[in-house]
This record gives C-alpha cells, sequence and structure tokens, in this order.
C-alpha cells in the first residue's frame, strides 16, 4: 500500500513538472546593435541561444593561388574537370538522378511543405508580441532629413498601429522613437522585436506536423 502511494506521488509530481514545462513560454527576440548588425536571440528561462550576431569568428587568410585560371566558362571548367564531352556528361546526370531516386525525394519535400506551413500558421496564431521597439533619426541635410522623416513617419507609425491591434499583442508593447538630427551624418535606422509563445503550443503544432508526415507516407 504504501509502494502505490508512492508511485502515486512520484506520478503527480512528474505531471506536475510536464505540465509547468508546457506553460513555459519561449522568447525569440530579433534586434539590431548597429545599423548593419542584426542579431537574433533565443531563450528558455534563464537559457540564452544566440542565433545570429555572434562574435564574429576569426577568417583564415586565403590560400594563395600559384596557378592563373585560363578564361573559361563555368560550364566549360565543369566539363573539363570531368574529362567527359556534354553529351555523356548529360547521360551520366540522368542516370545518377534515376539510380539515388533524387526525384522521388524532390517529392517527399514538396509533400512536407504544406504540414510544415500549417503548422507554422499555427503557431503564428499563438505568437505574442512583447516588445517592438523603433528608432529612427533622420540626419542629414535639412531638406533630405524632413523628407526621410515623414516617409518614416508614413510607413512606421501605421505598422505599429497594426501590431498594437494584434490580440496576442501586449499592452504597450510598441515603442516608437521618431526624431529629426540636422547634426547626424545619416538616417539611422535601429529596432527590437520580441515575441514569445508557450512552448505547449510548440508540442501541438509539432505533433500535428508528425501525424500529417505520417499520413501522407502511409
Amino acid at each position: 500500500m504504501l509502494a502505490l502511494k508512492i508511485f502515486g506521488l512520484v506520478l503527480l509530481c512528474l505531471a506536475a513538472v510536464m505540465l509547468l514545462l508546457l506553460l513555459l513560454r519561449v522568447r525569440l527576440r530579433v534586434f539590431t546593435k548597429s545599423q548593419y548588425a542584426l542579431c537574433v536571440e533565443l531563450r528558455v528561462l534563464f537559457l540564452r541561444f544566440t542565433l545570429l550576431g555572434g562574435q564574429p569568428k576569426k577568417e583564415n587568410s586565403p590560400h594563395k593561388r600559384t596557378k592563373k585560371q585560363g578564361k573559361l566558362s563555368l560550364w566549360q571548367r565543369f566539363i573539363a574537370f570531368l574529362g567527359l564531352p556534354a553529351s555523356e556528361q548529360m547521360q551520366k546526370l540522368q542516370s545518377a538522378v534515376q539510380k539515388n531516386g533524387t526525384a522521388s525525394q524532390l517529392k517527399q519535400i514538396a509533400g512536407l511543405l504544406k504540414p510544415a506551413l500549417q503548422a507554422a500558421a499555427a503557431v503564428l496564431k499563438k505568437l505574442r508580441v512583447q516588445r517592438l521597439r523603433l528608432n529612427y533619426t533622420a540626419g542629414g541635410e535639412a531638406a533630405e532629413a524632413a523628407v526621410s522623416y515623414g516617409l518614416a513617419c508614413a510607413v512606421l507609425y501605421p505598422l505599429c498601429e497594426l501590431v498594437q491591434q494584434l490580440p496576442n499583442a501586449k499592452k504597450s508593447a510598441v515603442q516608437p522613437q521618431l526624431q529629426c538630427n540636422y547634426n547626424a551624418a545619416g538616417s539611422q535606422f535601429l529596432f527590437e522585436l520580441a515575441v514569445s509563445v508557450r512552448v505547449v503550443y510548440l508540442a501541438a503544432a509539432g505533433v500535428k506536423f508528425l501525424k500529417q508526415y505520417l499520413n501522407q507516407k502511409q
């Protein structure tokens, strides 16, 4: 009897932990550190993963070419490398496609697009806009800055209003900051977009996608 009670408590604890995990929010943050540096971060609780815009890796010095390439087209270089005439090469390519089943693989990939798009649409409906910051500074000459500022207002303010009217948008999530600075050398645009979705919706979309994939495979 005691063993059954312990087993039941363990099951309840596991169910509670699974429920908490499903209710967690996965946060995606897209922002710019500078005008031409885009960064993408994924965050779950205190865990943060940089998907784009991390520290640049040191590039290795390119190898020096010892021989100069002749002025040949890309197709001529390809044929010369293989050492085969064009007609024979096309026959080899066709036989390789038939042998490896490339056409069937492309059909399978095309069949996956529909369930993948449906799963993505289901996730997008549950996305919550946490924050949208738009910081635009019109600079340069006075006339050019005025025209640039007017165009930015005509585009960004309707966009902010559209995002704010979304059903899952957080109140005061949109924070536009548009200004003119005639002392600046040029215009500058920075933004930050933070959206989140619960794990349960991601899991449901994944199960739906897997179910449709298995149905197509049968």
